[in-house]
């Protein structure tokens, strides 16, 4: 009789598409990092902390609605890319 080799359990991460959606909503990028996919949360994160920057530094609230807006749109990103 012939041992058989254990094998690496399948991961499906469908099921986690919600749960990654709202890590990237607390925090830009980091659905993205628990997916794996390191340089588009950094990006994320960094065009998000750029856009809040510019607007506490130049006092505009358009750079402001415009991080929030790519908040959310790295949420659905992260929600997109699982399913």
């Amino acid at each position: 009789m012939e041992k058989s080799r254990p094998t690496a359990p399948v991961i499906d991460d469908r099921h986690h598409a919600s749960e990654r959606a709202l890590l990237s909503l607390v925090v830009p990028g980091l659905g993205q990092i628990a997916q794996r996919r390191f340089l588009v949360g950094a990006a994320q994160l960094g065009t998000v902390v750029a856009y809040a920057v510019s607007a506490f530094a130049l006092g505009g609230r358009q750079a402001l609605l415009l991080a929030v807006a790519w908040n959310v749109w790295s949420a659905i990103d992260a929600y997109r890319h699982d399913r």
